[in-house]
């Protein structure tokens, strides 16, 4: 699951809306009312990004304890056993999680790197790329050598489990690529961490606070200018009470609201 912009992620702080009942188009350091140029540029000065699933610290808040039972309370697994070397290279391969993971994303909270997915701060693989190829160099930089750390990192699997992992890098076709890569051998996640490298995006935070009546629930997709003719919009779709609606706010501020019809739950 990313001098260099590692890792995308990050929240934004909110601010409050501007005059003409326009939503403030100021996300943190980024102003996409001085244009998206100018808000794709400060987009890849501010990318930073994390691990699948993972976190940052791994302390215990105060007052609580590391026992089996605190952990039995909070519904949380235990880790498994600390593997003492990554698997071998001829033991890391793809799943359909991978792929899943990779490619379209999951829920639009993770993954998503195909150009034009359009996840708030994901860092996307040139438009060149298709998904063979993407595969493809997630597998690649796995065989070049060694994981870039010697100890395993803490992250969780497809399911959500607690997991053991390590971090892969290379270069293919002049794009750094990481690749993350379980201790059962199966590949994470994979993702272009560096924005600088030629053709891989950067898209913006997602602006915040959202306009009024969104769909609750759904992640916004940014049409990116480098991809497919992209206009700088954001936009919003998905079931808000018994209706489908579309909401988009342009990249000057300006929200449309559109009714697509009956929403019928799927049973």
């Amino acid at each position: 699951m990313t001098g260099k912009a590692k890792n995308p992620g990050g929240n934004t702080p909110n601010t409050p809306n501007t005059p003409n009942n326009k939503p403030s188009q100021t996300h943190g350091s980024i102003n996409a009312g001085a244009g998206v140029s100018s808000a794709t540029k400060a987009a890849k000065q501010a990318a930073t990004a994390g691990q699948p699933g993972g976190g940052g610290g791994s302390g215990t808040p105060a007052g609580k304890g590391k026992g089996k039972g605190n952990n039995q309370q909070q519904g949380k697994k235990p880790m498994p056993p600390k593997p003492t070397a990554p698997p071998k290279p001829e033991d890391i391969h793809h799943s359909d999680a991978s792929r899943k993971h990779i490619i379209p994303g999951e829920g639009g909270k993770q993954g998503g790197h195909l150009a034009g997915t359009g996840l708030s701060t994901k860092t996307e693989f040139p438009v060149a790329w298709k998904e063979p190829k993407i595969m493809d160099a997630a597998l690649q930089v796995t065989q070049m050598g060694p994981p870039t750390h010697t100890d395993p990192k803490a992250m969780k699997d497809a399911n959500g489990n607690p997991a053991w992992g390590w971090n892969y890098e290379g270069m293919v076709d002049g794009v750094l690529v990481r690749t993350t890569v379980l201790s059962t051998g199966e590949i994470r996640t994979s993702f272009p961490p560096d924005a600088t490298n030629p053709g891989v995006i950067q898209n913006p935070p997602a602006p915040s606070p959202a306009p009024p009546g969104i769909p609750v629930g759904v992640a916004p997709r940014y049409s990116h200018p480098d991809v497919n003719n992209g206009n700088g919009s954001w936009t919003w779709e998905g079931p808000k009470g018994d209706r489908m609606v579309r909401i988009v706010q342009d990249a000057q501020g300006n929200v449309t609201n559109t009714d697509l019809g009956p929403y019928v739950k799927k049973k």
